[in-house]
């Protein structure tokens, strides 16, 4: 969500980042670190940049699933909906959600 310049460039960036950040340590980065990443840069420019995201992954200590608001503050949560269609597919997982919920089932 936001507005699709701002989206690209803040991806492409943090996607730079992430790869020196690889190659300096030796290691694959952490999905918490990207979050920090997204979340300093656009703190850094408090709002100004209307990139609101959606940021997934599963590092060595597991599934990780975020939300990243223009502003830099970020939710961690059990699902995430962010967009036009987002109250629609929140409604879904309000409604359908179980933590203990079976691939084939989600």
């Amino acid at each position: 969500a936001g507005t699709a310049a701002d989206t690209e460039m803040t991806t492409e960036i943090i996607s730079s980042n992430l790869e020196l950040h690889s190659l300096s340590t030796g290691r694959l980065p952490r999905v918490a670190t990207a979050n920090r990443m997204l979340k300093q840069m656009l703190f850094r420019y408090q709002g100004y940049i209307g990139a609101a995201l959606v940021l997934g992954g599963v590092d060595c200590t597991g599934p990780h699933l975020y939300s990243i608001y223009p502003h830099g503050s970020t939710d961690k949560l059990p699902y995430v909906t962010m967009g036009s269609g987002s109250l629609a597919a929140m409604a879904v997982f309000e409604d359908r959600y179980r933590p203990d919920m079976e691939e084939e089932d989600a």
